[in-house]
């Protein structure tokens, strides 16, 4: 092998842009599906393997990082919405009880 060749400074275990938006893509169907806790679990996933994505040009640390933002997204906000629905399950008990 030759010594200067950048495959030789790849992780380990890299993965390419396109298999990590195959898996935010899987990502969205259990948003649509509302598994959201799936989901949530999904897009951190993806967050952490992004550190191993492989790119080799600027338009691979686009896409890295534009998945990196969608992925920061969908997990706060699908956090929000879960939080959400479980206070308005505990109110709509609470109001059951007071009644």
């Amino acid at each position: 092998r030759d010594a200067r060749s950048p495959k030789l400074f790849y992780p380990a275990v890299g993965f390419k842009s396109e298999k990590l938006v195959g898996r935010c893509q899987i990502a969205y169907r259990l948003t649509t599906h509302e598994k959201f806790q799936e989901a949530v679990e999904k897009f951190r996933s993806i967050l952490l393997s992004v550190a191993l994505c492989i790119v080799e040009s600027r338009q691979d640390i686009l896409e890295s990082q534009q998945l990196t933002e969608i992925c920061k997204e969908y997990t706060v906000g699908l956090q929000m919405l879960m939080a959400k629905k479980k206070d308005l399950a505990k109110d709509d008990h609470d109001i059951k009880i007071f009644i």
